[in-house]
């Protein structure tokens, strides 16, 4: 089974309970069959079916008003949904931690309100960007949207929504302004640079961001910059990427380089200035630079290097300054994003990284962020406790406080722990209840906790691990003894004898599952599978095994026989296909050593084709086939071998010697 397939298999299902009808004729529809059917027996003609699965039961169709109502009832289909949009989850990257830009949203400051021009190549239309207007100053369109991409990811750096996927920009609720004056190869004229700072004049924004430059000045563009300084508005600008690896010279380009703008340098994950990064004593701050994940053309996302993204940075950080102070002027905020910048390099300002490392702000006003400091910064557990669950009491909504209340919890668990094992029962009683009273507790914290408070009580010790073990392996079944184990190791996390007994006994239940699965047990099958899967320390085959098998109970359907999963393994139209379901059926039968040849005869195959990628300067898409490769079981260890050295030159973006 496919990853796609298992994808689109699980949507369905998950979708049953809310089955959608059609207001209008010609609809499209993902279709989920109990089992494989002969799909023309119960599609009406005038329908159009406009793909069939190989691996799942199951279609996508455009269907009338009346066909719907038909198969709605139909006894062999399992559900009818629309599509499902489906996101990459939300990600913080490495730059936005680097510039404690986590900490100024945990205080409640995310730009709101502050109009930013990003005058660049535009910005692409992304589902994690919101575009509040623009203008287009190149002669061949007046659309402001990107063709480049360039544009797009300086544009998620400052601006992409905290809303669930791809990354958070550093200021996710600015209003992002796209400025077009440079053309699909990334280049222009100074004549359009003017007229886009123009714009954002006339257009009244706070900070101009310019990721950008010439290596020669323009009377225009220091005119122009000037201007929009005077009228209050900040001025951003890209230090250039024109530096060289002993980082000696004045290799600022401009605009960069006139007083009015900020000049902004670049640096890597280690506080260390890209080798590219240009230098000279008009740099101003510096800001991260390197390996950069942001927006992209495409609705995707994408890793770059540059200043024109350390920019970028600095323009959301003053974003987050304005708001926090919006009686100050652009001259005072500058000034202010200089006071707290961390010095770095030479003591002082430097050539390389002005005054050091941008910080954002925090707003200590902030009432829950004044209570969560304090919280945090209290001097026992049980101190942060109480004042943890005061916190989430008053403000609800705040996740801080729930993830405070259990770590504390867990602190406070492991002093009492040691007071309890000493004697001073009443003192651990105490402690014990105090925990179970915090809302929003773990389950495993709430487990742990009660099993120990019981001991208490009695006025004894808690019992050892040799005990537990004994209990556990005297239980009756697989499923009691797995409890067992599980609560063991709760207790004992760095006993290894419950790991094993854990992954012991959830094999022996998995067994059994797969045999109420096979004789047509679906619910029961899943609800094992499930219980499976949330045991701690579970091996790496077991859970993959389970993943795979629960994929087919929740379909209500049978895992298909060894011959059936090599026929279409061998079928697959791919490499990459084909691997994945020959590692499915090495899962589901390991025996059976026609998938171990199946997995290495096309892992050997999508490593040819990979390589040739990666020799054409397509590293991301070899880097993604070689782990592909490498998460394959019974590898052989040439092929293990070849991956994974091919695998470090692709990530260092070099071509294979």
């Amino acid at each position: 089974m496919t990853k796609k397939c298992f994808l689109l298999c699980i949507l369905a299902l998950f979708s049953l309970s809310q089955i959608v009808h059609a207001d209008q004729s010609g609809e499209d529809y993902l279709i989920l069959f109990n089992d494989e059917i002969n799909v023309n027996d119960i599609v009406n003609s005038n329908d159009e079916i406009t793909h069939e699965f190989s691996s799942i039961p199951a279609i996508t169709a455009t269907l009338s008003d009346s066909s719907f109502e038909e198969l709605e009832n139909h006894p062999n289909v399992i559900s009818i949904t629309k599509a499902v949009n489906v996101f990459a989850l939300q990600t913080i990257g490495w730059g936005p931690t680097k510039i404690q830009a986590p900490l100024s949203w945990e205080s409640g400051l995310t730009g709101k309100g502050v109009k930013i021009a990003v005058i660049d190549t535009g910005i692409a239309s992304h589902p994690d960007l919101v575009i509040k207007g623009g203008t287009s100053t190149v002669n061949y369109t007046n659309s402001y949207t990107d063709d480049n991409g360039h544009g797009t990811h300086v544009a998620g750096i400052i601006g992409a929504r905290n809303n669930n996927i791809g990354i958070i920009g550093v200021a996710p609720e600015s209003d992002l302004y796209a400025v077009k004056v440079l053309n699909k190869d990334g280049e222009g004229t100074d004549f359009d640079v003017c007229k886009g700072i123009d714009w954002a004049i006339d257009n009244n924004m706070d900070i101009i961001n310019l990721s950008l430059g010439s290596s020669s000045p323009s009377p225009c563009m220091e005119t122009a910059v000037n201007k929009a300084y005077e009228q209050g508005i900040l001025v951003v600008g890209a230090a250039g990427n024109s530096g060289n690896s002993n980082g000696t010279g004045d290799t600022t380009t401009f605009p960069a380089r006139f007083p009015a703008v900020i000049s902004v340098s670049a640096i890597n994950n280690n506080n260390v200035r890209g080798s590219f990064s240009s230098t000279g004593n008009s740099v101003e701050i510096a800001a991260p630079g390197v390996s950069i994940e942001s927006t992209h053309l495409n609705r995707n996302y994408r890793t770059l290097d540059g200043t024109s993204m350390a920019a970028g940075f600095v323009s959301g950080t003053l974003a987050l300054l304005k708001e926090n102070n919006p009686s100050l002027s652009n001259q005072e905020l500058r000034f202010k994003m200089r006071e707290m910048a961390v010095d770095l390099g030479t003591p002082g300002k430097d050539p390389w990284y002005g005054y050091g490392l941008v910080q954002a702000p925090i707003a200590e006003s902030n009432d829950a962020t004044i209570l969560y400091h304090q919280a945090k910064n209290g001097q026992t557990a049980s101190i942060r406790l109480e004042l943890f669950i005061e916190g989430h009491l008053l403000y609800p909504n705040d996740k801080r406080f729930i993830d405070g209340i259990n770590s504390s919890a867990q602190a406070l668990l492991n002093w009492a722990t040691q007071q309890h094992q000493q004697g001073h029962y009443e003192t651990a009683i105490q402690r014990y209840e105090f925990i179970l009273s915090a809302p929003q507790l773990l389950r495993t914290i709430k487990e742990e906790t009660e099993f120990k408070l019981s001991f208490a009580k009695n006025h004894s010790w808690i019992i050892t691990a040799e005990a537990l073990i004994h209990e556990a392996n005297r239980k009756q079944t697989a499923s009691e003894r797995l409890h067992a184990f599980v609560e063991g190791y709760h207790l004992f996390p760095t006993d290894s004898r419950f790991i094993d007994g854990i992954n012991r006994n959830a094999q022996a239940l998995l067994n059994w599952t797969s045999q109420q699965h096979h004789s047509g047990n679906f619910v029961t099958a899943v609800d094992r599978y499930e219980f499976i899967l949330n045991a701690p320390k579970l091996q790496d085959r077991i859970s993959r095994e389970i993943a795979v098998r629960l994929s087919y109970a929740k379909q209500r359907a049978r895992v298909p026989t060894a011959n059936t999963i090599h026929q279409r393994a061998t079928n697959g139209t791919t490499a990459s296909a084909r691997l994945e379901l020959f590692y499915e059926g090495n899962l589901l039968y390991a025996n059976d050593n026609r998938f171990v040849t199946g997995i290495n005869n096309n892992a050997r195959s999508l490593l040819t084709w990979a390589r040739q990628q990666h020799q054409q300067g397509n590293y991301n898409t070899a880097i993604q086939r070689y782990e592909f490769i490498l998460q394959a079981p019974v590898l052989n260890r040439n092929i293990q071998q070849e991956t994974e050295s091919y695998l470090t030159f692709a990530k260092r973006g070099v071509k294979i010697p």
